[in-house]
């Protein structure tokens, strides 16, 4: 058995749209220059948001009435609010990491879905690769995609990862509730059949699922959590700051043009 590590963990709250990508993407690139240490964030929203995938196109959202985040990882949009976020960035050549994208995905999901079967949730791992007309569809929960969670076919969570050099960052909704009204504005009147929820299926405080997480997280990666706080550390909380004018500019949210000075 390989030695336990010792890992950082952000438990956050809820945070503004700009600063969770902000700081997703500080703690990337902390572990990238090799100053950074593995994570495990854990956070929500402040308000309602949406966020796109990397390279989507989002000027089908420029007149959004939400505030607009796009994301340092790819796939499609999604509606952020009654959710619990996750956020990981650890080396790319360490186990059980270093059997590349799709196992990463599958330990960080299968993870992920054993914490929801712990509650009674009969959560499953996706086996179908993207289905016609993926790109065509603007939300993430249209479809389930290999390794995300669904339960009775409907996706439950998904995520979606960014790849460096030396680090990546994988970072994820676990669904709480349906904001079924909202989806359909957004995505179409049949979007939210595709969906399913925590609250469906148990009756489970946030706080209580986060910490089940958390637990199941030291188990499967066999690692030790130190909780820390992100302002304490320096050079990560002045990146985060430089890179929040980033993750608040229309030019990078709408247009994916990064802002000069970032």
């Amino acid at each position: 058995m390989r030695p336990i590590e010792r890992w950082q963990l952000l438990l956050e709250g809820e945070c503004p749209a700009a600063e969770n990508m902000a700081r997703d993407e500080a703690l990337l690139l902390g572990l990238e220059q090799g100053w950074g240490r593995p994570t495990l964030r854990l956070y929500g929203w402040q308000e309602k948001a949406l966020s796109v995938g990397y390279m989507q196109d989002a000027t089908g959202f420029v007149d959004c009435w939400l505030t607009v985040v796009r994301r340092p990882t790819g796939g499609r949009a999604v509606l952020h609010w009654r959710e619990l976020t996750y956020s990981m960035v650890a080396p790319m050549d360490a186990e059980p990491f270093d059997r590349g994208l799709r196992h990463t995905y599958y330990v960080i999901n299968s993870i992920i879905k054993e914490t929801l079967r712990e509650v009674g949730i009969e959560a499953e791992l996706s086996c179908r690769k993207n289905p016609a007309g993926y790109r065509k569809r603007e939300s993430c929960f249209h479809s389930a995609s290999r390794y995300e969670i669904t339960v009775g076919g409907r996706k439950l969570s998904g995520g979606a990862q960014r790849r460096l050099k030396r680090a990546f960052l994988q970072h994820g909704s676990i669904l709480l509730s349906v904001e079924k009204g909202l989806v359909e504005r957004l995505f179409g009147a049949d979007a939210h059949l595709e969906m399913a929820a925590v609250g469906e299926f148990a009756s489970i405080d946030k706080d209580v699922l986060e910490r089940l997480l958390v637990e199941k997280m030291t188990q499967g990666l066999s690692v030790e959590f130190e909780e820390v706080s992100m302002e304490k550390k320096e050079l990560l909380y002045m990146l985060e700051s430089a890179l929040r004018e980033k993750y608040s500019s229309p030019l990078w949210n709408i247009e994916g043009k990064t802002p000069m000075g970032v």
